[in-house]
C-alpha cells in the first residue's frame, strides 16, 4: 500500500512538470518586415512600430556585403531613441556588437514604440548590406480566440507556466525523496520481532534415560521408571 501511495506521488509531480506548459504558447501573428537595408558609413537605420505586452518579436538578418561584413544591432523604446539621436546617454536592449548574422527573439516588456537600430556609424568607409527578416508572434491560451487581446505571459510572480510546472513538479519529487529517506530510516530502527516457540513443540519431552515420549509434566518415566 505504500509504495503505491509512493508510486501515484511521483506520477503527480511528472504530470506536474507537463501540463500547465500547456496553458498557452506564442503564436505566429504577422511578417513585420522582410527586406534589404543599405547602412552607409557614419550612419544607422532603424525598423520601428508600436507594440505591447504580449508580443515578441523574432529577429533574423545577415550582412550580405561590405567590408568585413558586420554591422552593430540593438533595441530602444523610444525615449531612448530620442536620446540617441540628440546624443545622450541610453539604455538599450539585445545589443550585438560587429555581428554577421543574428536570429533571436525580443520580447516587449511594455507598452511603446520601439526600435530596431542597425548601426554602422563606426565605419568611415564602406555601406553595409543587411538581408532583414522580423516576424511577430502573439502569446495565446488555447482556449482564447485568434484575433483576441492576448494574454501575458505568466500568471504567477512573472514566471511562465512552463517554468511554474517544473518548480512545482522538482517540489513534489523532493517531498517524495525526504517521505522514502524517512520510511526507511524508521524501518531500520524498528526492534527485530522475534517468535515464541509453539505450545506443540516446547511440550515435547522425552525421557533421558529410555528415550520414550513423556505426554505432560510427570516426574517419573512411565516406560522405565526412571526420574525425569
Amino acid at each position: 500500500m505504500r509504495g503505491r501511495t509512493l508510486l501515484f506521488i511521483v506520477i503527480i509531480g511528472l504530470v506536474a512538470m507537463v501540463v500547465p506548459s500547456t496553458r498557452g504558447d506564442w503564436v505566429y501573428y504577422q511578417q513585420d518586415y522582410s527586406g534589404t537595408l543599405n547602412v552607409s558609413p557614419l550612419t544607422y537605420r532603424h525598423l520601428s512600430a508600436y507594440r505591447t505586452t504580449g508580443y515578441r518579436e523574432y529577429i533574423d538578418f545577415d550582412v550580405t556585403a561590405g567590408g568585413n561584413l558586420d554591422i552593430d544591432f540593438f533595441i530602444v523604446d523610444s525615449e531612448n531613441f530620442q536620446n540617441m539621436e540628440n546624443g545622450y546617454s541610453f539604455t538599450a536592449y539585445n545589443i550585438q556588437d560587429r555581428v554577421t548574422t543574428y536570429s533571436g527573439y525580443f520580447e516587449f516588456p511594455y507598452a511603446d514604440t520601439w526600435y530596431f537600430v542597425f548601426d554602422n556609424t563606426f565605419s568611415i568607409i564602406t555601406t553595409k548590406t543587411v538581408q532583414v527578416q522580423m516576424d511577430l508572434y502573439q502569446w495565446q491560451d488555447p482556449t482564447t480566440p485568434p484575433g483576441t487581446t492576448p494574454t501575458t505571459p505568466g500568471g504567477y510572480y512573472g514566471l511562465p507556466p512552463s517554468t511554474i510546472g517544473l518548480i512545482a513538479g522538482l517540489v513534489i519529487v523532493v517531498i517524495v525523496v525526504v517521505a522514502i529517506v524517512v520510511t526507511y530510516a524508521l524501518r531500520r530502527r524498528e526492534p527485530a520481532v522475534t517468535s515464541e516457540p509453539s505450545e506443540s513443540t516446547s511440550g515435547v519431552r522425552h525421557c533421558v534415560h529410555c528415550g520414550a515420549l513423556l505426554a505432560g509434566n510427570e516426574r517419573f518415566c512411565g516406560e522405565c521408571g526412571s526420574s525425569v
